[in-house]
């Protein structure tokens, strides 16, 4: 019901997000400007009210109120991955020598290396040494998993058995994905992959 309430208002699109706010009913009569508005007063049934502002009261719900919020969520453009890891320099090597990606940016505080960004193609990710400070974390990557889509992972298996990587061929998986997994010096599970051709 709620979902045809926030349809029929006009506010459930793929780029607006809600989050539900609980406001006691009994408070309801006294709250007055929020986000340039004032809730509705109590009663047993709420009835359905469009609020100015950025707040839209849609339904009660036992005793709370319940409220969308539908402020537009602002673009998303990129997600680049920070992997916190042991040894900077050799997971540079391991990214940059083996799976062919370039360092693009770099952190040097006295000359030694702490933070870098790498990329191949449309892919990103940052690298991060672990300090004294923080240590490395205990199962660092563990239940993470980075998958590249490339346009062809047995192409890409042949390439770094040619660089001395040891790793399985790809695999199909049940859903479609010819699917080439390996694991790079600190334990993160990486995975080329893509739409195998059908037979």
């Amino acid at each position: 019901m709620l979902t045809k309430i926030a349809e029929f208002l006009g506010i459930f699109y793929g780029r607006t997000w809600r989050t539900w706010l609980r406001f006691p009913r009994k408070n309801a009569r006294s709250r007055v400007g929020l986000q340039g508005a004032a809730l509705a007063p109590s009663s047993r049934r709420l009835p359905l009210c469009v609020m100015m502002g950025e707040l839209n009261v849609v339904h009660s719900e036992g005793e709370d109120i319940i409220v969308i919020d539908r402020t537009p969520a602002t673009a998303v453009q990129t997600l680049v991955p920070l992997l916190v890891v042991e040894d900077i320099a050799r997971s540079v090597e391991f990214y940059c020598e083996k799976l062919a990606f370039t360092m693009t940016a770099n952190w040097e505080p006295e000359g030694k290396l702490q933070w870098c960004r790498l990329e191949r193609d449309g892919a990103a990710l940052m690298l991060q040494q672990a300090c004294d400070e923080d240590g490395v974390p205990p199962g660092c990557g563990r239940g993470v998993h980075f998958y590249f889509t490339c346009l062809d992972a047995n192409a890409e298996y042949s390439r770094l058995a040619d660089c001395g990587v040891s790793l399985n061929p790809p695999n199909l998986a049940f859903y479609g994905m010819n699917q080439l997994y390996l694991k790079d010096p600190d334990g993160y599970e990486l995975c080329f992959q893509n739409v195998a051709p059908e037979k």
